[in-house]
């Protein structure tokens, strides 16, 4: 990533079929350094998911560090 580069949406695409490395927790989380990392988003996601949307509407870059 770049700096002051935001993302507006971010989603995965998982295979149920494949149970073995199917996430069952996803943590998202932004900052403008691995230390100052702080957690925007923790999805859960069922064994029948196939597209989960991680993050939406993000509107600043700013927000994350609020």
């Amino acid at each position: 990533m770049q700096p002051q580069v935001g993302i507006q949406s971010l989603r995965i695409v998982v295979d149920p079929e494949d149970g073995k490395f199917m996430p069952s927790v996803v943590i998202v989380s932004a900052g403008e350094s691995f230390d100052s990392m702080k957690e925007i988003s923790n999805v859960k996601i069922r064994s029948t998911d196939t597209a989960i949307k991680l993050l939406s509407d993000l509107k600043e870059v700013s927000s994350v560090n609020k």
